[in-house]
């Protein structure tokens, strides 16, 4: 299952009353899964790109 689903049926659940929440419980929650999601992405970019928070190399230019 994917994480869109699953977070789709943790959401349909806490909505339909079967987790029985204070509204204010269910907007931390859904902050927490953002937060977490966006963190999750930054990770993976980095491990994408090995080296991409690294500085440019600079070359010299050849004399003309």
């Amino acid at each position: 299952m994917g994480y869109m689903q699953e977070f789709e049926q943790q959401l349909r659940a806490k909505l339909d009353g079967k987790m029985e929440e204070e509204p204010d419980d269910l907007v931390q929650w859904l902050k927490e899964q953002i937060l977490q999601s966006y963190r999750n992405g930054l990770a993976a970019q980095k491990s994408a790109r090995p080296g991409a928070d690294k500085k440019p190399r600079r070359f010299d230019r050849k004399p003309a």
